[in-house]
């Protein structure tokens, strides 16, 4: 047995266990194929992608502004660019049961405050943030998306295009699903068949898996 086999038969097998969380064992996987999916589907190129990107809760809900809790953050699993300046926030869910209407909630109002607002935020969570060095990395992404551009005083938002597009990557269609465009909802079964083109045997066995997780 391969080690790849390996590794993908025990990720399956355990998911199958009731506290066992797949999506940040396999979601950096996904990740690697994501320009490619997006490409797929949307016919442009992928010009920057971030993963765990905060959203600070004082920008998208001005009632926590000025409260303990302006400066904390949500996470997005994934933040990517289009080469037509297009913003796009990603949510990667192993299981369907797992999507909820909060993180709906949080992802619609990010999406109505437009994509300045979001990156001003993030710059008001590094400058209080106890991880600098962290939020230092982030940044420097973030110069290279054009989200933002260092001046004599610190960093400023430069962003372009204001408009953030909310997608789903996940196992099938939900009940959660209206009110969401059909074309930025991605199922396993879509992504599988992008994936598995690739030939190679990591590819071809990540697209196995995802399809055996399509019905979750």
């Amino acid at each position: 047995m391969t080690a790849i086999n390996k590794v993908f038969d025990l990720i399956e097998d355990w998911k199958g266990l009731p506290a066992y969380k797949a999506e940040p064992r396999i979601d950096w996987l996904v990740g690697c194929y994501l320009d490619q999916i997006l490409y797929a589907r949307y016919a442009l190129r992928v010009t920057a992608i971030i993963p765990e990107f905060p959203i600070r809760v004082g920008t998208i809900y001005s009632n926590h502004e000025n409260t303990d809790h302006a400066d904390r953050s949500y996470k997005v699993d994934f933040y990517a660019k289009l080469e037509d300046g297009k913003n796009l926030f990603i949510e990667f869910k192993t299981d369907s049961r797992s999507r909820r209407e909060k993180q709906d909630a949080y992802l619609i109002a990010s999406r109505e405050c437009g994509m300045e607002k979001i990156v001003n935020g993030v710059l008001k969570i590094k400058m209080v943030s106890p991880y600098k060095k962290k939020y230092g990395h982030l940044a420097k992404h973030m110069v290279k998306a054009n989200l933002v551009k260092e001046i004599d005083s610190g960093m400023m938002a430069s962003v372009v295009n204001n408009e953030i597009k909310v997608i789903y990557i996940q196992p099938k269609t939900t009940d959660l699903d209206d009110g969401f465009n059909e074309d930025d909802l991605f199922t396993f079964q879509n992504i599988a068949q992008v994936i598995e083109a690739n030939g190679d045997l990591l590819s071809m066995r990540l697209a196995k898996c995802l399809r055996n997780w399509s019905t979750d």
